[in-house]
């Protein structure tokens, strides 16, 4: 299943060029300093582009950047290090199983809006030629068996 989010890599002396342009919330490792970075989606370099959220010698931190709607935890970066996406960009949901079958299906959460990728057995379908949504209810325009559609969204 085909996901929205990327993982970059690469030495940290690109960092000072990247833009993180179409990629907020994307993730950037560093090959040399070991290190973990999210893309804020605007700017180049750090911390305009990239924001520091853990790995070698770092201390990760609670909140980045006020507004950006991505938090890390634990506060203080020790053990494992938990990135989830908070307030206006939403929560991703990626490969979800969507409940049904036939021609109705539940998805666990409502998606906001432009935010639905829907595949069945792997291949994308479309709103209006394949299914209709609303809320979290989709009405799929053939039956297709339960099990077969998944779904990315955010909500």
């Amino acid at each position: 299943m085909p996901s929205p989010y990327k993982l970059l890599s690469g030495p940290s002396s690109h960092l000072a060029t990247l833009s993180s342009a179409g990629l907020a919330g994307n993730l950037l490792f560093t090959t040399d300093t070991q290190q973990v970075y999210v893309g804020t989606g605007t700017g180049t370099g750090v911390p305009a582009g990239w924001i520091l959220i853990g790995g070698a010698g770092s201390t990760g931190v609670a909140q980045i950047e006020a507004g950006l709607g991505i938090s890390v935890s634990p506060p203080g970066g020790t053990g494992v290090v938990t990135v989830t996406a908070t307030g206006g960009v939403g929560t991703p949901v990626v490969a979800e199983n969507v409940a049904g079958g036939g021609t109705s299906f539940t998805l666990a959460n409502m998606p906001i809006a432009g935010t639905l990728q829907l595949f069945n057995g792997g291949s994308a379908i479309w709103p209006g030629v394949d299914y209709t949504i609303l809320g979290d209810a989709i009405t799929m325009l053939y039956s297709v068996p339960g099990g077969s559609l998944w779904a990315n969204y955010q909500y």
